[in-house]
């Protein structure tokens, strides 16, 4: 593994790099998250991807992580921000084309990405993905909002990446704050016209026991991009691959290197979820 930054638009962009394979792929972390916090399994545990195959780029979007100062600016353009930065980073490194993984709120970024620049992505997962502001995420994240009530382990792998709990505690409060306000900041999708723009291979992987995005989520992306799959982990919840390491290796790679897609559960009729009317 090596570590090094790009400065983009006034971002020091700090990322890790594996692997040597072919195939390039960009990670990208949920909520104030880096590689370290959320793909340690795939990047050091026991359930590595192929670094023989891929050369894996795990982001730390702006505002996490070393990527700062200045500080995550949470406004209405945060997740074009961590789109930009993160197309711009694979650029520099000289990736024209590359797969990409996203998870929680690194997801919404990663389809941002994609919409923004569709021609750049050949295959795209997001897992657990945030797919829009409900009260329901917001209710279990605030019961969660205090560092001192986590679970060591959780708290363990924010430790990679930060000094102490306090530091995590300011982090994480802030992001907080930011989908408290959420639909004010963006009151309409901005990708709602361009989800049809999306041509490359998408894997939506959910846990059906995730009570932070729930199979709404999912839905949501699954009624509006014409090329998505959907894998269900029957007793997955939020962290499903950390928690079921092995089986997510398994099935990302399989469509990330083989083109298999391992049990999809594509063509079901999905309620359309207009974004307006989410509550």
């Amino acid at each position: 593994m090596t570590s090094d930054f790009v400065q983009i638009n006034d971002w020091p962009i700090w990322y890790d790099k594996y692997g040597t394979g072919p195939q390039p792929l960009l990670m990208i972390p949920g909520g104030i998250g880096t590689g370290q916090t959320d793909f340690y399994e795939q990047l050091e545990g026991d359930d590595i991807l192929d670094f023989d195959q891929l050369t894996i780029i795990a982001v730390e979007p702006p505002g996490y992580g070393r990527s700062r100062p200045p500080n995550r600016r949470y406004d209405s353009n945060v997740y074009d921000t961590d789109a930009e930065c993160c197309y711009q980073l694979m650029k520099h490194l000289g990736f024209d084309t590359f797969h990409v993984i996203g998870w929680s709120d690194g997801a919404r970024s990663a389809i941002t990405l994609v919409c923004k620049y569709p021609e750049a992505v050949t295959k795209l997962v997001v897992t657990n993905i945030f797919a829009f502001a409900d009260n329901k995420t917001l209710s279990v994240l605030k019961s969660n909002q205090t560092v001192d009530r986590w679970h060591q382990d959780r708290v363990k792998c924010y430790l990679r990446s930060y000094k102490d709990t306090v530091e995590i505690q300011r982090m994480w409060d802030r992001q907080i704050r930011f989908m408290e306000h959420m639909r004010t900041y963006l009151p309409n999708d901005p990708n709602e016209e361009k989800y049809k723009s999306i041509k490359c291979p998408v894997l939506v992987i959910q846990g059906d026991k995730d009570h932070i995005t729930s199979a709404e989520h999912s839905e949501y992306i699954m009624k509006r991009v014409s090329t998505a799959e959907l894998h269900r982990f029957a007793n997955g919840s939020h962290d499903l691959h950390q928690r079921y390491s092995a089986t997510f290796k398994k099935v990302v790679e399989d469509f990330l290197l083989h083109g298999i897609l391992s049990q999809p559960t594509r063509k079901r009729e999905y309620k359309y979820i207009p974004h307006k009317s989410i509550k």
